[in-house]
């Protein structure tokens, strides 16, 4: 038995209700999310020259880290997610003024932010308790 979708337009994935396409529409979220998380790697480059890191680090948390917590529960650790966990590492470097090639595992620990795998698990606590 074939399910029809709610809306015909092929525009808007995430409104249909057939089974298969629940990664479809995780593809879809974390896409928009992209979007804005690459616009938020923009603007904290580009007052960076003129900011403190810790003042970045706030603009971090008052951008960035509420669009990856914004829906992190419903991802259960997709493949799309690796996408958002290096503009995650490449703006962590824009903030430490690192290279490219520089290992994020110290910068998230000096920063004290957690990395989006552990803030996966972190949510999941929080959901749990």
């Amino acid at each position: 038995m074939k399910m029809e979708p709610i809306v015909s337009s092929e525009t808007s994935p995430i409104r249909t209700q057939t089974p298969g396409n629940y990664p479809k529409r995780n593809k879809f979220h974390i896409d928009q999310m992209m979007s804005k998380l690459n616009t938020a790697c923009f603007v904290i480059r580009t007052i960076q020259a003129i900011m403190s890191s810790e003042t970045l680090r706030m603009v971090y948390f008052a951008y960035k880290h509420s669009i990856i917590s914004h829906g992190i529960i419903f991802w259960r650790n997709q493949p799309y997610s690796d996408k958002i966990f290096k503009i995650k590492k490449r703006m962590i470097r824009i903030i430490t003024t690192s290279r490219s090639r520089d290992s994020c595992r110290e910068l998230f620990k000096n920063l004290e932010i957690l990395p989006l795998y552990s803030q996966y698990i972190y949510t999941q606590y929080q959901y749990m308790l």
